[in-house]
């Protein structure tokens, strides 16, 4: 998903977007494997590539999370 580095970032970025215009109910089956996917490829992470992915995981956690 994210192992191209030319993409990652936009990758995520357009990720983001969509969780955030889903209602909270249609994010949750979503929760999981954006997780896994994030904390799997971490290591190959850009710096700027990883703040897209805290960002998702932050919207994942706090928006979702306290809201479900």
């Amino acid at each position: 998903m994210f192992l191209v580095p030319e993409l990652a970032e936009v990758t995520l970025s357009m990720w983001y977007t969509f969780l955030s215009t889903l209602k909270i109910e249609d994010v949750i089956p979503h929760i999981g494997t954006t997780s896994a996917a994030i904390i799997s490829t971490w290591s190959a992470l850009s710096p700027s590539t990883r703040e897209s992915a805290k960002k998702c995981l932050c919207h994942i956690v706090f928006d979702v999370g306290s809201a479900a």
